[in-house]
């Protein structure tokens, strides 16, 4: 989807629907998980959780395109998990 989106998206719409619809699904499942993260006390009981999930999609999008360029697992998962770490409840 992300080179369909940088490729095409803005010039074609019917591209450009497709991948919104298929972003925006992306983007409800990671509201969704952040949510329950902060309902269930995993993460920050003060997380903006629409930000922190438009945050999350473009760290995804980032990530695919720096596996595709060649990166490897170790890069891409001190990424993830520092970004991760972030969102956790901090120690009192």
């Amino acid at each position: 989807m992300v080179n369909t989106a940088t490729e095409l998206g803005a010039d074609d719409p019917a591209v450009d629907e497709r991948t919104q619809a298929a972003f925006g699904v992306t983007r409800e499942a990671l509201r969704e998980v952040l949510e329950r993260g902060r309902r269930d006390g995993e993460l920050r009981a003060d997380l903006d959780v629409a930000a922190t999930a438009e945050v999350l999609f473009t760290l995804v999008l980032g990530l695919r395109v720096r596996a595709r360029a060649g990166h490897g697992p170790a890069e891409l998962t001190s990424v993830i998990d520092t970004t991760i770490g972030s969102l956790r409840l901090r120690a009192p």
